[in-house]
């Protein structure tokens, strides 16, 4: 059942898009205290809260355990619900969330901490029909048509979720690898795993055909004081731009009491293993941080994070090259900030803006997003990313190949923060579909791509009739036509191919719908026999051998239709063709690609036995 239309008219009395205070929020954060103002909150709840605030996180849940088991008062279940919630233990947050009977409540905040529970747990159609269900019965959108709303988004991202797989990389250690980006023909990473004590520094990866070296130190001459943890080259590789922090000891750590070290951007001139000319980043404030410079690929633009805004989170700014001087720096805008935190920029090659955010009603943890800048200089409301590439973890930054599908990301969603290739499933599907009585191309015809009885997507045909979906290779689907006037049509296919990079063809021929023939046979389309020459076609090798069980891929260069014909034991096959249209065949054979043209122009009806001999 679709709700679209109620999300719409709920979502026009909530006051600020994304910024609702009455959501539960993370009871670990000191903001947090103010969403329970005004409650009548039990002592051993506000005292289970004052020991989370100190780190006391365990001693708190052994306080509402223990006074839940003595007064099975739901409220300590709902507490014990947000702590485990925040912690991310969804199957502990769901058992405590039954245990106060969130589902059946109606009390707001019961609602959306319950829907926030599914999501958790990837139930986002289910978290979405229980804020709507709670939306029909009080009237009442505000802070619940923002769930909906990220409902129906992580909806319609999950499907793509089919399109990668991801893999983990060798070059990972034991410690955390925090940040990497592209390096001319390599990659340079950041993590403290490779050095004795454990301080951040930059490794060059490289890799001989499908093997990685052993990461090399980039810099001769580290400076043992200082941290580095995230850079961006410009495309050319010449000019480097990087975040760096004072290393500190174990007693110097202490002595900033929790709070986190200054970080601060440089840039420099690279020659390769040495930089030069190194300078600090303008207009940096003191006693806050500037970090994650990502470099526009024209180099005339640089995206970094900061917490200058003085609201305790950082935020996404930008600042234009102009006559060789940065432009002061301009914040993103209220579409890409939020009041959680952005960091780790990345431009692709296209221009496009990947970044991290823990905004909540993602995925969880920190997630990845994807934004533009407009002509008009306006930067969009971001794309979230679909799983394997977003968690339930932290998933802090992720970068692309140059020249090619696929990527690597950072996420800790293995415990420690490591570094994954992803790649793009890029098999193309194309789906020709036609009328099997006359051949006719149908337009308009509605396709839907379905696997595990998931929709994934849903096109339209065009005027030559057909459309193409991104698929997984091995993986299997299933194809559902419908055209008015024609009977519904389906069919299983499996993408097989060899490699990961490619295009298959499926034929969709639809029957005319009997009932609808006899009410409309003014509205048929007659088959003309008139039209059409049927041709035998056999394909043999350069020394006159029969080219067998090879398939052939034939275009219809009018129209652009194609079919995959296979040849037979002889290397033949046959085909009605259209009289006075233009085909070419293309096959593939001992490791070479044959292209051959055959025309029907100024044929008559009748037979045609054609040889093709594949030699260029």
């Amino acid at each position: 059942m679709k709700f679209h239309f109620l999300i719409v008219f709920y979502a026009l009395t909530v006051a600020v898009y994304g910024q609702s205070k009455t959501l539960i929020d993370d009871p670990t954060n000191s903001k947090s205290t103010e969403l329970h103002s005004g409650e009548d909150v039990n002592p051993k709840i506000v005292k289970a809260r004052s020991l989370i605030l100190t780190g006391k996180t365990e001693k708190a849940i052994a306080l509402l355990n223990k006074t839940y088991g003595k007064t099975k008062d739901p409220a300590f279940a709902k507490e014990l619900a947000a702590i485990y919630h925040q912690k991310k233990q969804s199957n502990k947050a769901m058992e405590w969330a039954n245990k106060a009977a969130l589902k059946e409540s109606l009390i707001k905040d019961d609602v959306l901490l319950y829907s926030k529970l599914l999501m958790q747990q990837g139930d986002f159609q289910t978290a979405l029909d229980h804020c709507l269900h709670y939306a029909l019965l009080t009237n009442d959108s505000k802070g619940i048509a923002e769930i909906a709303y990220a409902c129906e988004n992580l909806i319609a991202v999950e499907k793509q979720s089919v399109l990668f797989k991801l893999n983990t990389v060798p070059f990972n250690t034991s410690a955390d690898e925090v940040s990497i980006t592209n390096y001319r023909n390599g990659f340079v990473m950041a993590t403290n795993g490779l050095t004795e004590n454990a301080r951040f520094e930059f490794y060059k990866l490289q890799q001989d055909y499908n093997k990685w070296r052993y990461p090399e130190v980039l810099l001769r001459t580290p400076d043992a004081k200082i941290n580095r943890t995230s850079l961006s080259y410009t495309l050319d590789g010449n000019f480097v731009y990087y975040t760096t922090y004072d290393y500190l000891t174990e007693k110097e750590m202490k002595k900033l009491n929790g709070a986190s070290p200054k970080f601060s951007i440089f840039s420099g001139i690279s020659l390769g293993n040495e930089w030069v000319e190194v300078q600090p980043f303008p207009f940096q404030i003191e006693g806050f941080s500037y970090k994650d410079p990502a470099i526009h690929p024209n180099g005339k633009m640089l995206v970094f994070s900061s917490d200058q805004n003085q609201k305790d989170n950082f935020d996404l700014y930008f600042s234009i090259l102009e006559q060789n001087e940065w432009s002061y720096p301009q914040s993103l805008g209220s579409n890409v900030n939020t009041y959680k935190d952005e960091v780790k920029p990345y431009f692709a090659e296209d221009g496009t803006l990947y970044f991290s955010s823990n905004q909540p009603l993602g995925f969880g943890g920190f997630d990845l997003y994807k934004t533009k800048r407009t002509t008009e200089n306006i930067w969009i409301k971001p794309d979230i990313l679909p799983s394997p590439l977003n968690s339930t973890y932290d998933d802090m930054s992720i970068i692309f190949h140059y020249g090619r599908p696929g990527g690597y990301l950072v996420s800790n969603r293995n415990g420690n923060y490591d570094i994954y290739q992803f790649e793009d499933f890029n098999l193309k599907m194309s789906v020709s579909v036609m009328s099997k009585e006359n051949g006719a191309l149908l337009s308009y015809a509605v396709v839907k791509l379905w696997e595990k009885n998931v929709l994934i997507e849903e096109k339209l045909t065009g005027k030559n009739g057909d459309v193409s979906f991104q698929v997984a290779n091995g993986n299997s689907y299933t194809i559902e036509v419908n055209k008015e006037g024609f009977q519904d049509f389906s069919k299983s296919v499996s993408a097989i191919n060899e490699g990961n990079v490619g295009e298959f063809f499926v034929n969709a021929q639809l029957l005319k719908d009997s009932l609808y023939a006899k009410a409309n046979t003014e509205k048929e389309v007659k088959f003309n026999n008139q039209n059409f020459v049927d041709v035998t076609i056999q394909i043999v090798s350069s020394d006159q051998l029969p080219v067998t069980r090879k398939n052939v891929k034939m275009i219809n260069v009018n129209s652009g239709r194609m079919k995959v014909i296979q040849t037979d034991d002889n290397g033949k096959f046959e085909q009605s063709l259209f009289i006075d249209n233009d085909y070419k065949l293309i096959i593939d054979y001992n490791n070479q690609t044959f292209e051959k043209l055959y025309s029907t122009k100024d044929m008559s009806v009748g037979k045609q036995d054609v040889i093709f001999i594949l030699e260029h």
